[in-house]
């Protein structure tokens, strides 16, 4: 069938008409998501960490970690699963110092050392339970009980970002502690998004 010159450019009116309207509505859900709703597609997180410690006797101390997640986007942010790993850097146990001595601390393919776990702590939230909208903030506490003689800690914490159901990627912070200086060092990785393996067991 062929169109005549007049019903060709009706046609053509009519679709210019179909896009207009359609770019209008994919614009006006984008300023509604955006600027109305605050709503972007995925969250952002910052973790922070403060760390402090108490002699409890002459064998123990009391490792306190305090972790700070803040929600820096303008989504929803939904926590599920949040864990803080402790681990002893120095005094070195007899596998790390053989691994210093073969030069083998950090493995194939790895770039940090494994060092050993102390302790874990875990926290499973509900659907629904735990959620921070944009700006707001929430803490976590997590106490460990050391062996007095170690000296030098690390703290990772590790939020999973539920958005991304199909790979462990979420957000992480890494602080060392020394504790008989009273001092921590802060890890460049607050509030970047990464994906995690779980250490050694």
């Amino acid at each position: 069938m062929c169109l005549s010159m007049e019903d060709t450019k009706t046609l053509a009116e009519i679709l210019r008409n179909i896009a207009e309207i359609a770019a209008l509505a994919i614009g006006g859900i984008w300023t509604y998501r955006r600027f109305i709703k605050k709503r972007e597609p995925y969250p952002k997180a910052e973790i922070k960490h403060h760390i402090s410690h108490v002699r409890l006797s002459k064998d123990k101390n009391l490792i306190h970690v305090k972790t700070t997640f803040n929600n820096k986007g303008e989504v929803l942010l939904s926590m599920r699963h949040c864990e803080t790993r402790l681990q002893q850097i120095t005094p070195l146990t007899k596998e790390m110092e053989d691994g210093l001595e073969t030069n083998s601390l950090i493995l194939r393919n790895q770039s940090e050392v494994e060092w050993p776990l102390l302790d874990t702590y875990e926290t499973e939230w509900p659907k629904g339970q735990a959620e921070l909208e944009p700006e707001e903030s929430e803490y976590l506490h997590a106490d460990f009980i050391i062996d007095a003689r170690i000296e030098v800690v690390m703290a990772y914490s590790y939020i999973k970002n539920i958005y991304k159901e199909n790979r462990e990627i979420g957000w992480g912070c890494t602080t060392i502690y020394d504790i008989p200086k009273n001092a921590r060092i802060e890890g460049a990785e607050n509030g970047e998004e990464k994906e995690t393996i779980a250490p050694k067991t």
